[in-house]
């Protein structure tokens, strides 16, 4: 389950490369960390979102309440992920164009604001269309349970004992012998592992 803190970076979200901009542009007598949160959680309710399923993903320990547990300094990676869920399906936005934390998280609710726009204006299927792309991947798999290797401590891995995991699961799960292996995702397996011993 992803946790609120510290950061969980959806896979799949590039990440801004480069000088953050200022968010000095948000400035203003609601510009307070309690507002924003409740902000961006309240935008996305209006969407669809069950609140329960919510949660905002960063660097900045936080409350149970959703507010820092100090204020919020600069944060060495201030991005923001917001995991929920929309019509039964799991969803994803990230930022982090922003220097600060509660800038990449008004940020986002700018952004939902604009979806619900579409909305609002007509385009209920446009904005249905629009929340495919937000669909949360899963995690990638992992190269060392696919060929059952996750027990052993890497260091005792060797480019042969890949090598044999990988002749002995794809032997196994051959049809011919009556399995059903994927014999794609056990040579990625097989190739991702190799790389990383190297």
């Amino acid at each position: 389950m992803t946790e609120s803190y510290p950061l969980a970076w959806p896979p799949g979200w590039p990440r801004h490369r480069g000088t953050r901009d200022s968010d000095r542009r948000f400035e203003g007598p609601t510009y307070r960390w309690d507002r924003v949160y409740r902000g961006l959680q309240e935008e996305l309710k209006r969407i669809g979102a069950s609140g329960i399923s919510i949660i905002v993903s960063t660097n900045q320990p936080l409350r149970n309440d959703g507010i820092p547990y100090a204020q919020e300094r600069r944060i060495t990676d201030p991005g923001v992920a917001v995991y929920f869920v929309r019509n039964k399906r799991a969803m994803v936005m990230a930022q982090d164009r922003f220097d600060t934390i509660i800038g990449n998280m008004r940020s986002l609710t700018m952004a939902i604001e604009g979806l619900r726009q579409v909305e609002r204006h007509g385009g209920a299927t446009m904005m249905d269309r629009a929340f495919d792309g937000f669909a949360a991947l899963p995690p990638p798999d992992d190269c060392w349970k696919i060929l059952g290797l996750s027990h052993i401590p890497r260091a005792n891995i060797s480019r042969a004992t890949i090598r044999n995991a990988f002749h002995s699961r794809a032997m196994s799960g051959h049809s011919d012998t009556g399995g059903s292996a994927d014999m794609g995702r056990l040579v990625k397996a097989r190739d991702e592992a190799l790389e990383k011993i190297t």
